[in-house]
């Protein structure tokens, strides 16, 4: 991963239950579910180019030794049933968004590629779409990468864990018979942002997390539904769009990050076959003028 590149990976971490242990109606607890999607950022940061948030990225004419890998960790919660990410590809799509907006892709300063990294069941037409319209956009590379699906695996799930596991206990500790300090999701938002904003590091070393955002996804997200069916998808796992060329989405079987895979060849002679065009990519609203970028093959 070079100075310029960020790495961002992302999954569904379940749900979280807001009870109102205080408000009983026929011995049953009344309570609401929110859902939370868990969205992480590995980056190699150096002290000579601010990036936001007193985050900095590294300039090519620094050393190794003047960089360092930071991680940040973001929160994405909501109540709405309709916002599973797992069923509406909006929602990811949303939080993804405001994830590149945060690290500035597509902007002068901000990372040149952005490689995603998530389970296999986010594997889908509208995510293939939305990557090459990203791409369009924001005038820089974007790769999604999927593997094997499975809970507990990665950073977004254990990132997850911590968030629920100190919200149970934060109501433990805190809660009295007529008070319960997390009722709703701005609680739990605001006292998370309060406790676990700036993780502190432990025996004299730094955190593995550097920052924590939470944000509240308000409203229903309206789902995607500009995906073109990808022939053979169920064999591809590797994706891969290039905003300064055209927005086809390419695909492979496996995910390669060799020379040509990187530079964007089509011949990669490593497992995995070579490269293919998809009918995946910008596809236009009805006010815009054309027809829809690339055709199946």
């Amino acid at each position: 991963m070079g100075p310029m590149d960020v790495l961002v990976g992302c999954d569904f971490s379940k749900q979280f239950e807001f009870y109102s242990p205080f408000v009983i109606t026929k011995g049953t607890y009344m309570s609401t579910k929110a859902n939370i999607f868990v969205a992480y950022t590995v980056q190699r940061t150096g002290a000579n180019q601010v990036l936001d948030d007193d985050i900095t990225i590294l300039d090519d004419d620094d050393s190794e030794e003047d960089t360092r890998v930071e991680i940040q960790t973001f929160f994405f919660i909501s109540t709405s049933n309709e916002n599973n990410p797992k069923k509406n590809p909006g929602i990811v799509h949303d939080a993804l968004q405001k994830v590149f907006d945060h690290l500035n892709f597509g902007r002068p300063g901000g990372p040149r590629s952005v490689f995603l990294v998530s389970d296999g069941e986010y594997r889908n037409r509208h995510h293939f779409a939305w990557l090459g319209k990203q791409a369009v956009e924001r005038k820089g590379d974007l790769w999604w990468s999927f593997y094997v699906a499975g809970h507990g695996k990665g950073l977004y799930d254990s990132e997850g864990g911590v968030l629920k596991t100190w919200a149970r206990a934060y109501v433990k500790q805190h809660s009295t018979p007529e008070f319960n300090p997390i009722n709703d999701i701005h609680d739990l938002i605001k006292h998370a942002r309060d406790n676990l904003a700036n993780p502190k590091g432990r025996a004299g070393k730094p955190p593995t997390v550097v920052k924590r955002h939470f944000f509240h996804q308000e409203g229903i997200i309206e789902q995607a539904k500009n995906g073109v069916q990808v022939a053979g998808s169920n064999m591809l796992y590797a994706y891969r769009a290039r905003g300064s060329r055209d927005s086809l989405v390419e695909a492979r079987e496996f995910s390669c990050f060799c020379d040509i895979c990187l530079t964007f060849g089509m011949n990669c002679t490593r497992p995995g076959g070579p490269w293919k065009k998809t009918g995946a990519g910008y596809i236009r609203d009805d006010s815009d003028d054309g027809d829809e970028t690339g055709d199946d093959e």
